[in-house]
């Protein structure tokens, strides 16, 4: 049997909430060893669903991984985690720069412990700059600061708050990509790397397309508010008669015409001079979109989608999540997958969004308890039974009591 994509590659996430340590969840899938670092007290982002009896988002982010309790700020603290550095091949973080500093966890001072480290850093808003040192979440950096919250708002709406975790596992992916590459250069130089991204990157990446308009000085966004561009009718969002929501997404306006005109049982719209040619369907956009309103407003879902389906026409609906959890696609594409537990909250989770030809991705365990491994992790690295012993009784390491109760 094949060994795993990445066996041997040795990980230590010191990363808290969710961008930098989902980077690590993706190479745990694929075989890497992760050792999870937190704080005496646990991750804060195991407390960020509140009074809810199941951490969901702590069982999704930090599954696979080893638990070592390590508190950084006492006096042995540094010394662990740069023993665990040498042991490792790719060293993951989002704390700021200024804190890495002050804790001796530079990349300058890990490199010099470990010359071959990987060391993969997400920030905020970039590591220069004026903004550089402003603590950041995804809401702020990737989707507010980078002009995609104001791009997508309807004109006189206020914006909308971006889904939980939505630029996160985007930036995630984009350091995961990072290391890799990084890897992939040891394995030809044999040396090490500084690796990096930020939530702002990738949301100005995720902006690209109305970006590279304005690079021009060609403002979409004023345009879009003010009511100056054309509406695109065919490419709108209409309302079905059981109140859900389609996108249509006709690009091949010349092939694609005739048969949508016939899915919504109108092929007389082919004859009105309005709509002639795509200059013209352009041009009359709010007449056009008041008629194919008005068509999809008598027809179900289930009839939108059985009409355009059958015509091979390009559209998309607003699913609802309650839908998405037994949904087939998602299920014959393995994107909803099961873990290593028969019962109870935690039996399917979310796949990685990653297919390898050849590699199975790792069966999810349940993330650890806080230290749940504390003291194998150490005794792997080289470390001795007193050394041990002197860290959990100074409260340096914390070592989860057997039986505690999962996450």
């Amino acid at each position: 049997m094949r060994e795993p994509l990445l066996n041997g590659i040795k990980v230590v996430d010191l990363g808290s909430f969710i961008a930098a340590p989902a980077a690590a969840t993706v190479m745990a899938d694929f075989g890497a060893e992760v050792v999870k670092v937190e704080p005496p007290d646990g991750d804060g982002y195991r407390r960020l669903l509140a009074g809810a009896e199941v951490d969901h988002f702590w069982l999704l982010t930090s599954r696979n991984k080893r638990g070592l309790a390590l508190d950084l700020k006492s006096a042995g603290g540094a010394d662990v985690l740069h023993r665990l550095v040498g042991w490792a091949d790719v060293f993951v973080t989002n704390y700021r720069e200024s804190l890495l500093d002050r804790l001796g966890l530079g990349y300058e001072t890990l490199k010099a412990t470990n010359p071959r480290l990987i060391y993969a850093h997400v920030s905020g808003y970039g590591r220069a700059g004026p903004e550089a040192a402003r603590p950041a979440f995804d809401t702020t950096a990737w989707w507010g600061r980078s002009g995609l919250q104001e791009f997508t708002r309807d004109p006189q709406a206020p914006p909308i708050i971006s889904a939980p975790g939505m630029g996160d596992h985007a930036t995630a992916m984009a350091l995961f990509g990072a290391v890799m590459a990084a890897l992939y250069r040891r394995e030809r130089t044999g040396e090490g790397a500084f690796v990096g991204t930020s939530l702002l990157a990738n949301g100005i990446w995720s902006n690209g397309m109305v970006l590279q308009a304005m690079l021009a000085g060609d403002d979409w966004s004023t345009a879009k508010h003010e009511g100056e561009r054309p509406r695109q009718a065919l490419a709108g969002l209409y309302r079905t008669r059981d109140d859900r929501w389609v996108q249509l997404a006709l690009l091949n306006p010349v092939k694609e015409w005739p048969p949508f005109t016939e899915a919504m049982l109108h092929p007389e719209w082919q004859q009105d001079a309005r709509f002639a040619t795509p200059a013209d369907r352009l041009a009359h956009g709010d007449a056009l979109g008041l008629l194919i309103a008005e068509a999809v407003a008598g027809l179900t879902l289930e009839e939108f989608r059985s009409r355009m389906d059958g015509r091979g026409l390009t559209y998309g609906y607003a699913a609802h999540n309650r839908e998405l959890v037994a949904d087939p696609q998602l299920l014959d594409n393995g994107m909803l997958i099961a873990t290593d537990e028969t019962e109870g909250v935690y039996t399917r989770t979310i796949a990685n969004p990653i297919q390898v030809s050849g590699e199975r991705p790792r069966v999810p365990s349940r993330a650890p308890e806080i230290g749940q491994h504390s003291v194998d992790i150490l005794r792997d690295i080289g470390c001795g039974a007193d050394e041990i012993d002197g860290w959990l009784a100074a409260g340096v390491v914390r070592q989860a009591e057997a039986g505690a109760d999962p996450a």
